[in-house]
């Protein structure tokens, strides 16, 4: 049976923090929207959509054998895809050429099992949410707090489940290993 999987970054609790701070503006924004439901923000490695579970089991195997270490970032810019002025997603950015590398090997290892190579660069970002109807957010993010500054690390490596439902989705871990 075929379940829908993603493999993460688990997040410093001072970025938490910052994240639970911004969201009620970006709430009251206006902005029809999607919104990151607490307890759901992380940084996405590799999206692998439809996995066979016997497929997962393996990939599980083979990143338990990959050696992780402490995997520092820094928060950066907010922005949007394909832009602030008229964003389908609206992320805030993070800065970590480690986590790039790390992005790189798993999307190697999920390439043995049948997945594609991404075939566009890796841009490290946290989503905050899934823009409905256009809405400029140049002056809502202008207004936000600064995000924490300094080097921050990253938690751990989670490879999720992801069970979709009328109020968003569910991550449930099939596999964890702590960074550093």
């Amino acid at each position: 049976m075929a379940i829908r999987t993603f493999i993460a970054l688990g997040l410093d609790a001072s970025t938490l923090t910052y994240l639970d701070e911004i969201m009620p503006a970006l709430k009251s924004s206006g902005a029809s929207a999607s919104w990151t439901r607490k307890g759901n923000f992380h940084l996405t490695l590799k999206f692998l959509g439809d996995t066979e579970e016997s497929v997962a089991q393996k990939i599980s195997g083979e990143l338990e054998g990959m050696v992780f270490q402490k995997i520092p970032y820094r928060l950066s810019r907010f922005g949007g895809f394909p832009n602030l002025r008229k964003p389908r997603v609206l992320w805030v950015g993070l800065e970590s050429p480690v986590c790039i590398e790390v992005a790189q090997k798993i999307d190697g290892v999920c390439n043995k099992f049948g997945f594609p190579l991404e075939d566009r660069p890796f841009v490290p970002h946290l989503t905050l949410g899934r823009i409905k109807e256009l809405f400029d957010f140049v002056k809502t993010v202008a207004e936000l707090p600064p995000p924490p500054q300094g080097e921050l690390f990253f938690k751990n490596v989670v490879f999720f489940k992801s069970i979709l439902s009328n109020s968003g989705p569910t991550y449930e871990p099939l596999w964890s290993k702590e960074l550093g």
